[in-house]
């Protein structure tokens, strides 16, 4: 009965004339067409936690209160696959072999591209916050600050971080050839920096908000009580490399890394752009409510945001960067996806642009996931 009461209502609020036709001729969004994004279709089932594509874009899994979903992009109105999660599914990844679920009761689970459960990975006790994937590795960290490392490979644990857990969630990162992983723990004990052979090379002392690599494989931690720093390889007991000023992190919710550019999302409704330095580009604003989500498109020229107060805003990183005061329009966003364009209508968890920048998902606490792109 809820099935066919969302499909009628996926029905109604998906605009005439593209009902299950997908997007196959889409353009891809720049910021010169983005003004003209249209809403595509209206998904529902269950509140969407997390969102991935799959490498090609043809697939978008959904991570929910009922569970794991896959839609087709071509034909999205309802799910090809799905498998029910008792607690709910709080994070979902593509890998080679399908995709990789963690669980609001800290189970990893590995499914094959059609969502068969091929091995459920225990040890978690609490919802699972982050997981990231490697070449050789792959990491997971639940709510309470505990970090697990598996073998891509082999999927046996190798290794189990601990930290005394403040509730938030954790962070973890893997540097661009993915082999490396940083570690965030909370405040009283800062961090990890390990190698591929999953040996501790550097252990930070710094209280962070957020721990993402830079150039050259160095790390970049931004302040719980202000300042961002900059370790290089090799080199990372304290003091850190750099040290620049910059104002108290609040709660960072968000975080996404594409090149040269780091953007992270703060509790107060702001986002900061970072250069491969960890140097401050500028602060983007238009939000009234905390920042849930960034994500760049795949050549970095667009970045999305979702927010609490319910909408999501493209900004065009090069007007961003070159904007020359701080009251620069172009750091309010480009466009605006509100209730008035069709978007949605409580606070929007997630954006994710598909491998080939011709659609954007978006998903919300009103139960939603909204597909947006330029039809042809």
């Amino acid at each position: 009965m809820l099935r066919n009461l969302l499909m009628i209502v996926c029905v109604l609020l998906v605009p005439s004339g593209i009902q299950g036709q997908g997007c196959p001729n889409c353009a891809a969004i720049t910021p010169e067409n983005a003004a003209d994004l249209e809403l595509l279709h209206v998904l529902g089932d269950g509140i969407a936690r997390d969102l991935a594509w799959s490498a090609g874009g043809e697939r978008l899994a959904v991570a929910s209160t009922n569970g794991v979903f896959i839609f087709d992009a071509a034909t999205p109105l309802t799910p090809i696959s799905e498998l029910a999660v008792s607690s709910g599914a709080a994070r979902v990844i593509a890998s080679p072999n399908g995709w990789i679920a963690g669980t609001g009761d800290g189970t990893i689970m590995l499914l094959d591209p059609e969502l068969i459960l091929q091995q459920q990975l225990t040890g978690h006790i609490y919802p699972i916050t982050t997981l990231e994937l490697g070449d050789q590795t792959f990491i997971s960290v639940d709510q309470s600050g505990v970090a697990r490392q598996w073998s891509s490979e082999t999927m046996a644990e190798e290794r189990i971080f601990q930290t005394r857990g403040d509730g938030r969630g954790h962070i973890a990162a893997l540097n661009p050839t993915r082999n490396l992983i940083a570690y965030m723990g909370i405040p009283e004990t800062g961090g990890v920096y390990l190698s591929p052979d999953s040996q501790a090379v550097g252990v930070f002392t710094v209280p962070f908000a957020s721990i993402s690599f830079g150039e050259g494989g160095s790390v970049i931690g931004l302040g719980e009580e202000g300042g961002i720093f900059q370790w290089s390889l090799g080199t990372l007991d304290d003091p850190p490399l750099v040290s620049l000023s910059a104002p108290p992190a609040l709660s960072l919710d968000a975080v996404s890394v594409n090149g040269d550019l780091q953007a992270q999302g703060r509790s107060d409704g702001t986002i900061r752009l970072l250069d491969a330095n960890g140097a401050q580009l500028a602060i983007l604003r238009g939000f009234i409510r905390g920042i849930t989500a960034v994500a760049f498109s795949p050549d970095a020229a667009l970045l999305a945001a979702a927010s609490l107060d319910g909408t999501a805003r493209l900004y065009d990183t090069a007007a961003v960067l070159s904007a020359a005061s701080p009251d620069d329009p172009a750091l309010a966003g480009l466009v605006v996806l509100d209730q008035e364009r069709g978007g949605h209508t409580l606070g929007v968890t997630g954006v994710a642009f598909n491998d080939a920048g011709t659609m954007l998902a978006t998903s919300s606490f009103d139960g939603t996931i909204r597909l947006w792109g330029l039809a042809g």
